[in-house]
């Protein structure tokens, strides 16, 4: 899930700067060394795009729901940093190297934990499966990025070039097979975990719903082919013997006291 993104850079700066931030390297040199600091540059734009949500219990909240995925997936070395955004706006980011962000407004959409977990496993599962870093290294091998890193070594406005650069990361649209894959991966981080993967379905279809109608100036960017992305989830859930699991509703409400609820159904 993406929030289209304010006040993005213009393609051209993006593509510059985003080559400034890997240090002039050439592609190939764009590599598993270079995820954590996209990851935090990631968190970074994100946290001075939307103020980081005040509520420590929310917080702490999301950040045990993440690490408990994190101990499941195919990478249990990766340190995952998960967090909550205070913004009405709905949205979930996945940063290379670990980093999981997540809205106050996708978490008001919400009814129990494995909801919050299935969008967490989501978005780990990019993470877990390097998209955001091959987006990157896609993006390096194009000749206008190549040409401008000659252009562009003398600037010292590295929070502005961070900002930039993770743009590819934050804004570009994740490819079918990548939404598949990680769907797929998702719902075996929540089955691993104990969780009812029917929360990411849920959530799904509530994204279903309330597409399109979203109010108040907020921009919601769906993932293309949500209809096939429901139906997969369902297959998927299926496929694994539809073996239910943890909801925790109580604990949610508990903990997300603070968050502005929607009302979706």
């Amino acid at each position: 899930m993406r929030v289209v993104a304010h006040n993005a850079p213009s393609r051209l700066g993006m593509l510059a700067l985003a080559a400034l931030l890997l240090g002039g390297c050439q592609a190939a040199m764009i590599d598993e060394r270079d995820e954590k600091p996209l990851g935090r540059n990631v968190a970074l734009t994100l946290t001075n795009r939307y103020p980081v949500s005040q509520d420590p219990m929310l917080n702490d909240y999301v950040t045990r729901i993440g690490l408990v995925l994190g101990n499941v997936t195919d990478r249990p070395d990766l340190e995952v940093h998960a967090g909550a955004l205070r913004t009405r706006e709905v949205g979930a980011w996945a940063g290379p190297g670990g980093y999981i962000l997540i809205t106050e407004g996708a978490i008001g959409m919400m009814d129990d934990e494995s909801e919050l977990a299935g969008v967490l496993a989501h978005e780990l599962a990019h993470a877990v499966l390097k998209h955001g870093l091959d987006a990157v290294k896609q993006e390096s091998t194009k000749q206008e990025f190549l040409a401008l890193m000659s252009l562009f070594k003398e600037t010292s406005k590295y929070v502005e070039v961070a900002a930039a650069a993770t743009d590819v990361v934050i804004s570009k649209p994740y490819s079918r097979d990548q939404e598949r894959a990680a769907d797929a991966a998702g719902v075996k981080y929540l089955i691993a975990a104990g969780y009812d993967p029917n929360g990411l379905l849920k959530f799904l279809q509530k994204l279903q719903r309330t597409k399109g109608a979203a109010a108040g100036g907020q921009m919601l960017s769906t993932h293309p082919g949500l209809d096939e992305r429901i139906s997969n989830v369902r297959n998927l859930i299926a496929q694994a013997g539809s073996p239910g699991g943890a909801r925790l509703k109580d604990r949610f409400v508990r903990n997300t006291a603070g968050v502005v609820k929607t009302g979706v159904n």
